[in-house]
């Protein structure tokens, strides 16, 4: 997804990343990817999004195409 953030916001996307860290990891993440800026990080170390977003653990977002398909 990172290389499409750029794109994504000039589109007008609000972007927000959800993980299942702690808040620190978060931090790290933001801070090693150089996210500052281009998407909100979010943590959710109970899953709780993810079971109602119906996404399952290496799931159906992780495969080719999901982040980039619809960006033309």
């Amino acid at each position: 997804m990172r290389p499409h953030l750029s794109e994504m916001r000039r589109k007008g996307a609000n972007v927000a990343i959800v993980g299942n860290g702690l808040p620190a990891m978060a931090k790290g993440f933001v801070e090693r990817l150089k996210l500052a800026g281009e998407a909100r990080v979010l943590t959710d170390p109970k899953r709780q999004s993810y079971r109602l977003a119906g996404f399952r653990r290496g799931g159906d977002y992780h495969q080719p195409g999901f982040f980039g398909a619809r960006l033309a």
